[in-house]
């Protein structure tokens, strides 16, 4: 709960600033029971059209079957008025649940006043996020993305760029681990140590190898003067949902400072509380000797 309420604290400063426009949940949409049953009475008969209108338009990168209409908590909706667990959360995106009460009027506020800004310029609700992201964890400064994917791009360059500035030419090797996943742009599918992902987009960016997960003795060898960053998922979700065994992450950490490498933690998928804990890495025995350079 704690971390859920640091997460929240722009949401709920705002709110009282400006209390006067408070809306309710009941006034900004219907309940999920009343859109269910009005589903099914009019049984929607415009979901196969629009599968089939679906299909013709979009990239078969996907295969969806589903249409989805509205949610409530853990619940979500298909256009046929059937009811489902949303055991994925939006591919772990809505870690709150769905239309959680303190962050639909926290977005609710937001909207009625600047929907988006560039890079060029502030808003307070950024700067205050960065602020507790800051006082959470182990890091310094916050960088904001648009995806995974972005953010481990932007790891991975920040990891080549500190090299070059302060390591000799060879150090530009970058180690994950068999069965990850770090994203689909071309230098993060080459960073996901799974053939299935990378087949068809060669040829792959170089200065990447692939150690075996949760391999202490493997990792040794592979971490050495030629490596400048250790990218690994606390968790893994793509490979499966395999945790670290305890003591792995430490192990890096001392094969990192060992080598002067960064050690880089992917939690897009098991941080922000989604273990329990704000990271996925916290659940290691130790309490500092684990932390990373960089998390994304």
């Amino acid at each position: 709960m704690a971390n859920r309420e640091r997460l929240l604290n722009v949401g709920s400063t705002v709110s009282k600033k400006f209390s006067a426009t408070e809306t309710t949940e009941t006034e900004l949409k219907k309940t999920s029971t009343e859109k269910e049953s009005e589903l099914k009475l009019n049984n929607n008969p415009k979901a196969a059209d629009l599968l089939a209108t679906a299909q013709k338009v979009f990239l078969p990168t996907y295969a969806p079957n589903l249409i989805l209409t509205h949610s409530k908590g853990a619940l979500i909706w298909d256009s046929d008025g059937n009811e489902y667990i949303d055991l994925g959360s939006g591919i772990s995106v809505n870690s709150l649940g769905h239309l959680d009460s303190d962050l639909l009027q926290a977005l609710n506020i937001q909207a009625g006043k600047i929907w988006h800004t560039t890079n060029l310029y502030l808003t307070e609700p950024a700067i205050k996020l960065a602020e507790e992201l800051v006082k959470a964890t182990f890091a310094d400064r916050v960088f904001f993305c648009n995806s995974g994917a972005e953010a481990n791009e932007a790891a991975i360059k920040i990891a080549r760029k500190y090299s070059s500035l302060s390591q000799p030419a060879g150090k530009r090797e970058i180690l994950t681990f068999e069965g990850s996943f770090h994203g689909r742009t071309l230098a993060t599918v080459t960073a996901t140590a799974q053939p299935k992902y990378q087949q068809g987009f060669e040829p792959l960016p170089g200065g990447f190898r692939y150690c075996p997960f949760n391999d202490f003795d493997t990792a040794t060898e592979m971490i050495g003067p030629q490596t400048c960053a250790v990218l690994i998922e606390p968790i893994q979700g793509e490979g499966g949902v395999n945790p670290v065994k305890p003591g792995f992450l430490s192990h890096l950490r001392k094969l990192c400072d060992q080598h002067d490498v960064l050690l880089i933690f992917d939690e897009i998928q098991c941080g922000m509380g989604r273990t329990g804990k704000l990271f996925g890495y916290q659940w290691e025995n130790s309490e500092d000797s684990e932390q990373p350079d960089n998390s994304v």
